[in-house]
């Protein structure tokens, strides 16, 4: 043995600590070690968790592997998918699993967990679990509202609710979905209006109705159209030719000698000349039409801005685009131009101060082409005009020249080169990206994160599911958070 033992009772050299000092010593060492190896632990966890939470926060799991042989597959809610063949219709779940068999004529969206289906003719409510819940036995049902849909049977129209129970027994010949608490019912040729408790609040004596909006509907009676409340009180008088249309702030819009007029809630004509068309209000102002010009007038009636212009949106934060002699500006509430007008094309695409715009330039050939850009609501370039394709893109913009396609932040700086063949965003960090006729997953550094092997790839629009095709079968790709 190369150490020494120190029998019991034999006094230390002072060279070597007594048994019981160097007891001591290695506990304290034990400690230390044990401190040093926790320490390491939790830095190797909090790096572990900055890198793949924090840097990396998604996870890209292939959930199904191109495997299932279905003619095509869509989202239809609840992370479960609408799959078809051989003319029939199922749902399978994210991972595959069937949930509804292929037997269905028909399956739309789910909806808080539920989904109309046909088959033979008739149709139900199923659950996200494939259970019908609500038999077969309806001539169709339509999309709930408010809680409930109308349902026909033996040739009579009703409601029923979310479970399936009838709410509103089949004694129509007509019925509508629910608008503003009110439902449009006809029978025995006549229109009124019913309660979610099937009461007739507006009796039926009308030909006919549209829904309520804003508190308003437009009735006919005789051939002649008016205006009720949601009492019933007639607001506009049943006497005009044309349908009357409610725009907003207490004004209702007609067609008068092929003209459109105002009418104020005590049926006065508010707008005595006549416009070829009216938009509605936005920020107090309503776009109207006349001898082919745009301009905008007040609630008064009162031409605010000149109708010189070929086009005007809406305005939105105090200003509007608009074009004038073939080119498009920004302008504000008084006309007044905050862009000249100098563009091919400018859309607001609610990117805030940001407009997508389009201006044509001249080569030294004289040849004329037209580039695409982004410049804020001052006018100053954010993403220079020089690119073929411009749009938004999820918080970022998409740009292609020469149909090579990429991606830049909204301050202009070219985060993915134009090397694809297209691109389409699926959150801050997750791209689909084609190259040559593949598709893959990149992230925003342009890093590969699911190989360039898929001839299809699409996003569920909720950016957590991705379905994929591959030699003719389909997978399920997920992007998990944590």
């Amino acid at each position: 043995m190369n150490g020494k033992y120190y029998p019991v009772g034999v006094k230390n050299s002072g060279k070597r600590p007594a048994p019981k000092k160097r007891k001591i010593i290695s506990q304290f060492k034990v400690v230390m070690i044990a401190i040093i190896c926790l320490a390491v632990i939790i830095f190797a966890s909090a790096a572990a968790y900055i890198i793949n939470k924090i840097l990396n926060p998604q996870a890209i799991k292939i959930l199904v592997e191109p495997s299932m042989d279905y003619e095509y597959m869509n989202p239809c809610g609840d992370e479960l998918f609408l799959v078809y063949k051989n003319e029939k219709n199922g749902i399978v779940d994210k991972y595959g699993n069937i949930v509804a068999p292929l037997i269905y004529d028909f399956i739309d969206y789910f909806d808080n967990g539920i989904t109309c289906v046909e088959k033979d003719g008739k149709y139900g409510l199923m659950d996200k679990t494939g259970i019908i819940f609500t038999p077969l036995i309806y001539d169709g049902i339509s999309n709930f509202n408010e809680g409930l849909a109308v349902a026909g049977k033996n040739g009579k129209r009703g409601y029923i609710d979310t479970n399936g129970d009838v709410i509103i027994d089949f004694i129509y010949e007509g019925a509508f979905n629910f608008s503003e608490s009110l439902a449009l019912v006809h029978k025995d040729g006549k229109a009124g209006f019913i309660n979610k408790t099937g009461e007739m609040i507006i009796p039926m004596i009308y030909d006919y109705a549209n829904d309520f909006n804003g508190g308003y509907a437009a009735v006919w009676k005789d051939g002649k159209c008016g205006v009720i409340n949601k009492t019933g009180e007639m607001i506009i008088p049943v006497e005009y030719d044309v349908p009357v249309e409610y725009i907003g702030n207490g004004l209702f819009k007609i067609m008068k000698d092929l003209n459109y007029v105002l009418l104020n809630k005590d049926g006065e004509m508010v707008l005595p000349a006549g416009y070829e068309w009216i938009g509605n209000f936005s920020e107090g102002l309503a776009v109207v039409e006349k001898d082919g010009k745009y301009g905008c007038m007040d609630m008064a009636g009162d031409m605010v801005i000149p109708l010189i212009y070929e086009s005007i949106s809406e305005f939105n934060d105090g200003l509007a685009v608009a074009r004038k002699d073939g080119l498009w500006g920004l302008m504000n509430k008084t006309g007044e131009e905050i862009i000249a007008f100098q563009y091919q094309r400018i859309k607001d695409f609610g990117y805030g101060d940001l407009l997508l715009a389009r201006k044509s330039y001249v080569n030294i050939d004289g040849e004329t082409y037209i580039k695409s850009g982004i410049i804020n609501k001052s006018g100053e370039e954010i993403v220079p005009l020089i690119y073929d394709y411009v749009e938004p893109a999820n918080d970022l913009v998409k740009i292609g020249n020469n149909k090579k396609y990429g991606l830049t932040d909204k301050t202009g700086e070219i985060v993915i080169p134009l090397i694809y063949e297209n691109i389409v965003v699926v959150d801050e960090n997750i791209i689909e990206a084609q190259k040559g006729n593949k598709w893959g997953l990149i992230n925003i550094k342009g890093d590969m994160i699911l190989p360039f092997e898929y001839d299809e790839m699409n996003n569920d629009g909720g950016n957590v599911l991705l379905r994929v095709k591959k030699d003719d079968l389909w997978g399920i790709v997920e992007i998990k958070r944590e």
